[in-house]
């Protein structure tokens, strides 16, 4: 639950450790609890569920006094909470950041392709877990680049032809997908079908300076 500005839920997960003690994140020596979480969904802060809708769709919580340390959810809660968030989920796939978004005038921008295996969560988190937030083409982590701000920052990009998938093919993230950068993102959909993550790889090598 993201607190302050831009309240609401951005994340969902499960426990994997008991709460223990660390020092404070702020550097001050102190120790504060902590728990263990393992993810199964991250939303950038403009596809959360707000507070306003949480306030709608699950009563029963004071979503406007949440403490920071974490609240446990009231058992009459706790139903309307999943439904709300399954049906959020189900409304906001996820958006490459380069997408454009609005309207704009015939011929003033060209759109990579972005197919819907690459804006699923489920599908993206997978691909994640198993191969890092690092760019798997030109090795770009956002989180060492830019700090804090970069971290979980990354695209996914399709292996498949999409021209060679048929109505009922089902992607394995993890045969299917690769984290990229939106750089080399946008290097692979250059050409149709995309470059290879390969093909690109060896490209950058060559071009590499001394």
């Amino acid at each position: 639950m993201r607190q302050k500005r831009h309240r609401g839920l951005v994340a969902s997960g499960t426990f994997v450790s008991d709460i223990y003690d660390a020092p404070h994140w702020d550097g001050s020596g102190g120790l504060i609890p902590y728990a263990d979480v393992d993810w199964d969904t991250l939303l950038p802060l403009e596809d959360r569920l707000p507070v306003e809708d949480l306030k709608r769709d699950v009563p029963g919580m004071a979503w406007d006094r949440l403490q920071g340390s974490g609240v446990v959810v009231s058992a009459t809660a706790e139903g309307d909470l999943e439904a709300s968030w399954a049906a959020h989920l189900g409304q906001t796939p996820y958006r490459s950041p380069e997408e454009p978004r609005g309207t704009f005038p015939e011929g003033a921008l060209t759109q990579i392709e972005v197919n819907r295996y690459e804006r699923d969560l489920r599908a993206r988190a997978l691909c994640i877990a198993r191969y890092g937030t690092e760019c798997v083409a030109c090795g770009i982590s956002f989180e060492k680049q830019y700090g804090p701000i970069g971290k979980g920052f990354i695209h996914v990009h399709h292996l498949k032809d999409l021209s060679t998938c048929g109505p009922g093919y089902q992607v394995d993230p993890i045969k299917d997908l690769r984290p990229v950068c939106p750089n080399c993102h946008s290097m692979l959909h250059t050409a149709r079908p995309a470059i290879s993550v390969r093909a690109l790889k060896a490209h950058l090598k060559r071009n590499a300076g001394p």
